[in-house]
């Protein structure tokens, strides 16, 4: 769903997602 350009940025992005929804709650 990422383009080429920020395939790298976005592949961190929904890796590291659920890590800050545990170590941030709301």
């Amino acid at each position: 769903m990422c383009s080429y350009n920020i395939g790298a940025f976005c592949f961190l992005r929904v890796y590291l997602l659920p890590y800050f929804l545990i170590k941030i709650p709301f």
